[in-house]
């Protein structure tokens, strides 16, 4: 894991094969079952823009994605923004094929963006710890 003012980054390889790894990155079904279960759509076209509720119990912030990256089994990007506080993010999931599966690289930046609402959910360990949970809930699901 690296961790930078501008941006986190882990890394892990799962034990499946890329194309079972990026439908359960893209698509919708498979999204809920490890990633938000309330997302109501999602789909990997650019522009292609979605919105949600999520967060600490009791204080749900609003989402929403805008995708900016597709390259199908390769890589997908969004915007990740929350519309009531300032800031301007991107996440992008690349992954290629290893010897032992796929190689999976989340990368959240423009995390700074967020501080300046003074909010302890937008600091980066908060979404380092969020992005670990996820990692695992993906291995839990995909493997």
């Amino acid at each position: 894991m690296e961790k930078s003012q501008q941006a986190i980054v882990l890394t892990r390889t799962y034990d499946a094969p890329i194309s079972k790894v990026w439908k359960a990155l893209t698509e919708i079904e498979q999204m809920r079952q490890w990633y938000f279960p309330m997302l109501a759509d999602f789909k990997p076209e650019i522009g292609f823009t979605t919105e949600f509720e999520a967060g600490p119990e009791g204080k749900p912030y609003l989402h929403r994605w805008i995708v900016t990256e597709v390259i199908e089994n390769k890589k997908i990007a969004y915007k990740w923004l929350y519309p009531a506080i300032e800031g301007d993010s991107t996440l992008s999931f690349e992954i290629e094929s290893v010897e032992r599966g796929t190689k999976l690289t989340l990368t959240h930046s423009g995390l700074e963006s967020f501080q300046a609402n003074g909010d302890p959910n937008f600091e980066p360990g908060s979404f380092n710890g969020g992005w670990t949970h996820f990692i695992q809930a993906f291995a839990d699901y995909i493997e």
